[in-house]
């Protein structure tokens, strides 16, 4: 699943939470991924920065889910996680024991730990974060390894509380 469709996935109110708190923790980020996006529809940066912050927010929201732009919207949600999420992204590889450089990056991958760890870490998220965030991050954790990590996989798949509302 890409990027984009990843916003696409979302309600649009979730969309322009995410993009909030980006405008809150990484405005630079926010203010030149409005650029490039304004930028790909021919119009003026300052045409979008006009706009009421809500406005402006659900614009590069809905410009995010559109296929063209799965590039930006990579690093808009690589952005929120570790500037906005990063306890969520600490908490996840914590209690699985996946060490980091206590940002949130790991320098590889591991075999996926047993099952029972897995489902005691999306549970311990679930229990803390809004579903949405948490279906967002570990869709985007599982495209760091295609093949492995068929648990979380699973887990993405069959409960209905990952699931995405317009997916």
């Amino acid at each position: 699943m890409t990027a984009s469709e990843l916003f696409a996935g979302l309600l649009p109110e979730q969309s322009v939470s995410l993009l909030g708190e980006i405008r809150e923790t990484n405005r630079p980020l926010l203010q030149s991924a409005t650029a490039v996006l304004a930028g790909r529809r021919k119009l003026r940066p300052a045409f979008i920065d006009k706009k009421a912050i809500p406005e402006r927010l659900a614009w590069v929201a809905g410009e995010l889910s559109r296929k063209a732009n799965a590039d930006v919207a990579i690093e808009i949600l690589q952005g929120w996680l570790f500037a906005a999420k990063q306890p969520m992204l600490l908490a996840f590889l914590d209690t699985l024991g996946v060490s980091h450089d206590g940002e949130g990056l790991i320098e590889e991958l591991p075999a996926e730990p047993p099952r029972e760890k897995v489902v005691a870490a999306v549970e311990n998220l679930l229990s803390s974060y809004p579903a949405w965030a948490v279906s967002v991050y570990l869709r985007l954790f599982i495209q760091m390894d295609e093949s492995g990590w068929t648990v979380l996989r699973e887990l993405i798949d069959s409960d209905p509380r990952l699931k995405l509302p317009n997916l």
